[in-house]
């Protein structure tokens, strides 16, 4: 796939040295469950849901706002489609190889590719990178394969960043086709779970991600540091790799949607009053932040069908209508 760039000021944007800044393409999350069952046993490292890679590494996020700016009109111009994924394949790497389901190269997937990278021509890594489509195709790289798990409908596209090894995090969405169709997002400001929405009292609107807290954490001490800031958590999953190392976040629901809200128009207030008490913990107080869940793309509040406590299991049991998608093929 050649990329002809055109002269913007997108091509003078200074790329991210790594990942943690990226564009994806994000499936709604109702779609996510027995894939994050999948990648629980398999994938090495807990960052983000499922998804699927598309510019990697993207510009800096001190030029989101001008990359937005570039990047919507010509978005208007692509309408919303439907994503197969319909094809298993593989990512040959020095040492592994990576199993994926990888979309048809439709031209709707072809133009919006293109359209991106002609005005950052720079993050065009991922057409050279991997030999599972062959030396010079983008590699789209869902983490694993499943075969619910088959075709959704892409209407935005997601600028997402990471602080380190941390969570990706909703930065921008740009919509495909006409703005004024784009119904409510999938993830990010207005999506199912954040405040005003009808879904605000869910178990994902009423959860938060802490992050910066060490590895070696167990919940007890991150329920007791909530405590201390004076919110009362009804539950705590720190966030663990499928080998059980523990990652440097954690996801806390609250008990209601205005406990919810109160802890993330107040947290660094309260901390700021309670540096010692965090201290005593073993916290490291001005390293916490703390995220709305349904802003993130990353697996939901302890218990729900995509959280990593509840897929962190070996009986990976196929849908319900496995049988019946297998013979629709």
């Amino acid at each position: 796939m050649a990329i002809q760039p055109v002269v913007t000021e997108g091509a003078k944007m200074e790329k991210s040295p790594t990942s943690q800044s990226v564009i994806n393409i994000v499936p709604p999350r109702d779609q996510w469950e027995f894939m994050q069952r999948i990648r629980t046993l398999h994938v090495s490292e807990a960052r983000c849901g499922p998804h699927i890679s598309f510019v990697e590494p993207f510009v800096m996020p001190q030029h989101y706002g001008e990359a937005v700016k570039l990047l919507t009109p010509v978005l208007r111009n692509i309408e919303p489609f439907e994503v197969v994924l319909s094809e298993v394949s593989y990512l040959r790497h020095d040492k592994s190889t990576t199993v994926i389901l990888a979309p048809d190269y439709e031209s709707s997937i072809v133009s919006l590719v293109g359209a991106i990278l002609r005005i950052f021509p720079q993050c065009s890594d991922l057409l050279s990178r991997g030999q599972g489509r062959g030396a010079g195709q983008l590699q789209f790289v869902p983490h694993f394969t499943l075969r619910k798990f088959r075709q959704f409908m892409l209407k935005e596209i997601y600028i997402l960043n990471r602080i380190k090894g941390d969570p990706f995090q909703v930065a921008h969405i740009i919509p495909l086709g006409d703005p004024k169709l784009h119904t409510q997002p999938y993830f990010g400001p207005g999506s199912p779970g954040t405040f005003g929405t009808a879904e605000e009292s869910t178990p994902l609107g009423r959860s938060l991600l802490i992050g910066g807290i060490p590895q070696r954490l167990e919940e007890s001490v991150v329920q007791s540091a909530f405590e201390v800031l004076g919110f009362v958590p009804k539950d705590v999953e720190v966030v663990k790799n499928p080998d059980g190392a523990r990652r440097s976040c954690a996801v806390v629901e609250m008990a209601t949607v205005d406990d919810a809200r109160r802890a993330l128009e107040t947290f660094d207030e309260v901390v700021e009053a309670h540096l010692a008490e965090l201290t005593e913990l073993g916290l490291q107080p001005r390293s916490l932040y703390l995220r709305h869940m349904p802003e993130m793309v990353f697996p939901g509040p302890p218990g729900d069908c995509c959280s990593h406590r509840h897929v962190k299991r070996e009986d990976v049991d196929p849908p319900e209508d496995w049988e019946s998608s297998a013979q629709d093929d």
